[in-house]
């Protein structure tokens, strides 16, 4: 007879076996024991929570009690300054407390209105690197988790592009708990999730396919670092937590990231959304770049903290003003920006929060910002003047440029541009409202009398084309050939071909360059050595800026290639440079009589 073998570790009888069960009754006596238990946890530690810092001004609302203040922001610093305490670096130890431009964050975030409902359903803090958004935010999702807020079964989930990218948050929590004897007994962290048994809250985080996220039922998201959300998986990912609260009447989604490469990716769609938006407020206090945007029809709010593209690598009273932390002292942005080893691009991007390429832009912004003299520029534009002009043009859902050149009285070129667009997300001075730009309205800017005649000056002015705010382009309607001696006009033959006949035919001479021309390899090339040799001035512009930023310049055996940095399906346009290289390549060929002498080859193309 074989014996009979037992499990390892087998005791005989477990525990409870044999015992009589429980009748119906019984088992509805103990569950609501077990429940009466849970409920008692709960209201004493939401007591706990309140002698702490006082009750929400938002559930005082909902409770039916008379409040003055809209915003949770106070309470939130409050409790968090009493329960959460650092652990990095020299602040370890001390409670965390928020700084003002924290503070000025969060009210607006936790603002509620008379309903008790949250103003903004989407909020995004864009800041550089090493500011402190990962510790704030983990602290109030560390507080939405809890039973301090009043939420039932709230759900937080922190996101991230992967699950390595979401750990800072976590581990932030995690350390809050650690530290802080009442998140100790209220919280327990296990390895798939931070759980809350008082009120059945749950904090983790995700990331990967986002398919399987789509079944989320969020309180409270926050997605760290989204310009890194690039790949389909990634889109998906964010397309399941950003429509995944509607289950949720005060659902909030938190964005906290520094600027990246590809504006047509989550980050970038939001941001080229507020950049267009009318109720956005430019804030030179928080960079040259700064604004805020509070769209309460859309429910959406965003802070973004950045450097300006003209603003220069050793102006680092404007790099402080972008960096609002009391810990990043001007002594420190100096160090970071003299690092060796890390391009001007990536400087740019993680310390000055500006969206910049991984390509290599032609022109550094430094060079181009160093050649701003207004002054010299309008003294050659004065009435009368002899110039060149330079058209690149465009037809559908892009941009078209009209530029001017002309010799200063020191023998340097300036150089203005006009940039109309189908466009409303990228930089230029006049938009139309369809999807095609009428190269007969440019026509008209150029020289209107010259195709229709002088009495045809208020018909033609600008037919359907919805202005910018910048002003009006081109001195209100006043056309070029009409205020200056337009010695000639270059373009691109691609589409302005048509429209250069009829301005050959009215008397006006025309030059064409062909996009691989050697006419226009020569007028890369020279606009290159212009600016090395500090032979060209433009009045600071920031349209043309932002257009002769958008380029990247590659070196072949036959000279410079330029092509636009942004190759996404929805390019950053670079037709203002375009255009600006072609009128200056004529005003260097002279006028008449008159000819710049060439400029110096320092480049260092040049020298290869």
């Amino acid at each position: 007879m074989t014996e009979r073998k037992t499990s390892p570790g087998w005791g005989g009888r477990r525990e409870g076996a044999g015992a009589k069960p429980m009748s119906p009754a019984e088992r509805q006596a103990a569950s609501t024991r077990r429940l009466e238990a849970k409920i008692a946890e709960s209201s004493d530690l939401e007591r706990r929570i309140v002698d702490v810092a006082g009750l929400s001004p938002r559930r005082r609302l909902l409770n039916g009690e008379p409040v003055e203040e809209r915003t949770e922001g106070p309470w939130f610093a409050r409790l968090v300054a009493a329960t959460c305490v650092q652990t990095i670096g020299r602040f370890r130890g001390q409670p965390l407390v928020f700084e003002p431009w924290q503070v000025r964050f969060i009210d607006r975030a936790l603002a509620f209105d008379d309903d008790g409902e949250y103003l903004f359903s989407t909020c995004v803090l864009g800041v550089p690197r090493k500011n402190g958004k990962t510790t704030g935010t983990s602290a109030v999702a560390t507080v939405k988790a809890s039973p301090a807020d009043g939420e039932g079964r709230p759900e937080v989930i922190l996101a991230a592009g992967s699950r390595e990218q979401a750990a800072p948050l976590s581990e932030a929590i995690e350390a809050f708990i650690t530290q802080a004897p009442l998140w100790r007994e209220i919280f327990v962290v296990t390895k798939a999730a931070i759980e809350c048994a008082a009120n059945d809250g749950k904090i983790h985080r995700i990331a990967g396919d986002g398919k399987l996220n789509h079944g989320k039922n969020p309180y409270f998201t926050a997605a760290d670092e989204l310009w890194a959300w690039v790949t389909p998986k990634q889109v998906e990912n964010w397309n399941a937590i950003a429509t995944a609260d509607g289950a949720r009447e005060d659902a909030q989604l938190w964005v906290l990231s520094t600027a990246g490469f590809d504006l047509t990716k989550p980050l970038g769609i939001l941001y080229r959304a507020a950049m267009a938006h009318p109720a956005r407020t430019p804030d030179l206090s928080m960079g040259d770049g700064g604004f805020v945007l509070e769209d309460i029809s859309g429910r959406m709010l965003m802070h973004w903290y950045g450097i300006g593209p003209n603003t220069r690598m050793d102006d680092v009273s404007s790099w402080k003003r972008a960096n609002p932390a009391s810990w990043r002292t001007p002594e420190r942005i100096r160090r970071d920006l003299a690092k060796q080893g890390v391009d001007e691009s990536a400087k740019r991007r993680l310390y000055g929060n500006a969206w910049t390429s991984t390509k290599t832009a032609w022109i550094d912004t430094r060079s181009w910002a160093d050649l701003e003299d207004a002054a010299a520029v309008d003294e050659a534009f004065r009435d009368g003047a002899t110039v060149a002009l330079a058209v690149d043009a465009s037809l559908n859902h892009d941009t078209t440029a009209v530029a001017m050149a002309a010799p200063t009285s020191d023998g340097r070129v300036a150089l203005r541009v006009w940039v109309f667009s189908t466009r409303s997300d990228v930089a230029s001075h006049v938009y139309f409202a369809g999807d095609r730009i009428s190269l007969d309205t440019v026509e008209r800017f150029i020289a209107g009398g010259l195709l229709h005649g002088a009495d045809d000056q208020e018909r033609y002015g600008w037919p359907n084309v919805a202005r910018d705010t910048t002003g009006d382009v081109a001195h209100g309607k006043e056309e070029l050939a009409a205020r200056y001696a337009v010695h000639v006009l270059g373009f691109d033959p691609r589409y302005f071909n048509r429209s250069a006949e009829l301005l050959e035919e009215a008397g006006m001479d025309v030059a064409a360059y062909e996009p691989q021309g050697r006419e226009t390899w020569d007028a890369v090339q020279g606009f290159y050595n212009l600016i090395g040799g500090g032979g060209l001035c433009h009045d600071g512009d920031p349209v043309l800026a932002a257009h002769v930023a958008a380029a990247a310049g590659d070196k072949t055996d036959r000279g410079w290639k330029v092509g636009k940095l942004d190759r996404s399906r929805n390019p950053r346009p670079i037709d203002g440079l375009i255009a600006g290289l072609i009128a200056v390549d004529l005003a260097v060929e002279g006028f008449d009589d008159r000819t710049i002498d060439p400029w110096e080859e320092t480049s260092e193309w040049d020298e290869d």
